[in-house]
């Protein structure tokens, strides 16, 4: 399990735990928790991902933190890409 309690800024791709991942292969991201403040200039910003590539299952992870930036913002992902999911995830 991996859990975040601080701020995070940056310019691009701005997340919780991960910024961006992309893999060939499918892999899963699980348990995970943001607590923090995410912020960014730019776009695809997420409590915890910002740009979720190819081939990524988020599961079981929770966003409490504040998500800002210009656009695609999201509670736990901004961005996701084709073939990845998210299951059984809370925002609040």
């Amino acid at each position: 399990m991996c859990q975040l309690w601080s701020c995070q800024r940056s310019r691009w791709s701005t997340g919780g735990i991960i910024g961006w991942y992309n893999t060939a292969r499918q892999s899963t991201i699980e348990k995970c928790s943001n607590n923090g403040e995410v912020y960014s200039n730019k776009s695809s910003n997420g409590g915890i991902i910002g740009l979720a590539g190819l081939n990524i299952e988020i599961v079981n992870c929770s966003n409490s933190g504040t998500i800002s930036g210009v656009n695609a913002n999201g509670g736990i992902v901004g961005y996701v890409q084709n073939n990845s999911s998210i299951t059984n995830c809370n925002n609040s």
